[in-house]
């Protein structure tokens, strides 16, 4: 049962980043670096610190877990976990990029069309109504979801658009200190200046 609630945890990156609007993109110029400390994405302009210690699963971990389907929908771009990534009740701090069909598209439609598509699932309910949060001095939207199923679980949403790119944080956690070192890290993101 717990091995469900990680393959839910992690799968939800994929699920809350708005395929509705997207376009598959196979575009490796906008791949990142990862030094163990710090997440980079040069062609997007952000870095992040991780939290130390944490695992970085491979590609092919990652796809075990979350299935194959999920790079018909999206680049999983970038996943890091508090234990090895089939632990049970892990926290999991993941980024996604989608790249949408028109700059008309912005991160609140996305996550306003996510929310409702996940509501008509009754082992989803809304915990975080959508909201704007500053991060790097940029205003994400944010919204969290909790499951019926594993009450203890959460995943907290943040989404912001980089000229077509939709960049998708999904940061999974079952207590407020795997919460705490995931906001620690989100804190620390940088965007370079246009």
């Amino acid at each position: 049962m717990m091995r469900k609630g990680l393959i839910v945890s992690i799968g939800v990156i994929l699920l809350f980043c708005g395929t509705s609007f997207a376009q598959t993109t196979n575009d490796e110029s906008i791949v990142g670096t990862f030094n163990g400390e710090e997440y980079s994405n040069e062609a997007l302009g952000f870095t992040f610190k991780t939290p130390l210690k944490w695992y970085l699963p491979t590609k092919d971990q990652i796809t075990k877990y979350i299935g194959k389907e999920v790079n018909k929908y999206e680049k999983i771009e970038f996943v890091i976990s508090k234990k090895k990534i089939d632990a049970p009740e892990n926290t999991v701090l993941g980024y996604s990029l989608m790249k949408q069909p028109s700059s008309q598209i912005t991160a609140r439609m996305v996550a306003e069309s996510t929310k409702v598509y996940f509501l008509k699932n009754p082992d989803f309910r809304l915990t975080k109504d959508i909201a704007t949060e500053r991060l790097g001095g940029r205003e994400f939207v944010t919204f969290e979801m909790g499951f019926i199923s594993f009450p203890k679980q959460s995943v907290r949403i943040y989404m912001i658009m980089s000229d077509v790119y939709l960049i998708t944080f999904a940061l999974t956690y079952w207590d407020n200190d795997g919460l705490k070192e995931m906001m620690d890290s989100l804190n620390t993101i940088k965007f370079q200046s246009k």
